[in-house]
């Protein structure tokens, strides 16, 4: 087989949509969504992060790839695989590091390698020194350790399966503490997501981040919104007060390319303010608003690094199991030169 490899272009809006709707399908290969529902799906949330980027000013540049068997003709080509360096702009600098993404049929590592080297040689005129990588198996792993990557976090993903027992449950696990109060914000001004990103790095200063290169955990204003908005439009907000203080954080993303899937992230106490229940006391509440609103979405994600015992221990007790490792791979690129 002869592998050829593509900048993705836009021939047509309709092209690019059933294209990716075709990816898409490699990317989450265990989905019931047709092609014809992820292409769909692509182009709503291609219009929603258009506006939201707008909206916050953001920028960030793609660079698209897509990998083809060459002795198939046009007519009958479908992608091998895909991958993706989203290079996050933002207004002090050009970042050093981006994460990347590949993604290949049946797990073909001569795709994966050839797309990996142009990916590499795509990056190299700019400032960026480091690629990082997710990936959810072992086989992965092996894959890229081979070709210089260096685990920097080991951790994993979770998920909650959601319905109306599910949110009794969940409420019965939380004692009326009244010093303890939520708020829940459903898509936040930007205001709110200021104050959101200052009590996050606040509550994260001393959290583990492994031996990632961006070491404390802390976020600045553009990659915290590119961060929330590349995939979702609706954004459920919580803000955790102890006698009427900012003391906690959590978010949850309804992601576009999953109809029935949402994601929770960005979940932080301040230090004064734990072992008091507050991260318990959030999460129920924020999650209890998503099954109460958002009846469609079924499953709720989440992940954790393996260092954060604290916060494993919460999810456990709320009924996130896991479903795979969350490792984090990093190639420096003057390795593969």
């Amino acid at each position: 087989m002869n592998i050829l490899i593509k900048p993705l272009t836009q021939n047509s809006p309709k092209y690019l949509f059933d294209l990716y709707g075709e990816i898409y399908k490699i990317m989450f290969s265990n989905t019931d969504f047709s092609i014809d529902q992820f292409s769909n799906s692509f182009e709503k949330s291609i219009k929603d992060q258009m506006e939201n980027f707008s909206k916050f000013n953001l920028q960030d540049i793609n660079l698209d790839y897509v990998a083809y068997d060459e002795n198939r003709n046009n007519k009958n080509r479908t992608p091998l695989g895909y991958g993706s360096v989203k290079v996050k702009l933002t207004k002090n600098s050009f970042p050093t590091h981006c994460y990347t993404h590949i993604y290949v049929k049946n797990g073909n590592n001569d795709v994966k390698v050839q797309i990996l080297r142009l990916l590499i040689k795509s990056v190299q005129p700019t400032p960026i020194t480091t690629l990082f990588f997710f990936v959810e198996t072992l086989e992965e792993k092996e894959f890229y350790e081979k070709n210089k990557g260096i685990v920097v976090e080991d951790g994993a993903r979770y998920e909650l399966k959601l319905s109306n027992s599910v949110r009794s449950q969940l409420l019965s696990l939380i004692q009326g503490d009244k010093r303890i109060k939520i708020k829940v914000i459903i898509n936040p001004n930007k205001k709110e997501l200021l104050n959101f990103v200052q009590i996050y790095n606040e509550a994260n200063m001393d959290q583990p981040s492994g031996n990632a290169t961006r070491q404390p955990s802390i976020l600045d204003t553009d990659t915290f919104f590119h961060s929330i908005y590349s995939s979702s439009k609706d954004i459920i907000m919580g803000f955790a007060y102890y006698e009427d203080i900012p003391a906690g954080i959590t978010i949850i993303s309804l992601t576009e390319h999953r109809h029935n899937h949402a994601y929770q992230r960005f979940t932080g106490v301040l230090r004064k303010y734990r072992s008091r229940g507050i991260a318990k006391r959030l999460k129920v509440w924020v999650i209890s608003y998503l099954i109460d609103k958002f009846p469609e979405r079924k499953i709720l994600e989440t992940e954790n690094l393996d260092e954060n015992v604290e916060m494993r221990v919460i999810n456990d007790k709320l009924g996130f199991k896991q479903v795979s490792p969350q490792i984090t791979i990093e190639i420096p690129i003057k390795l593969l030169q």
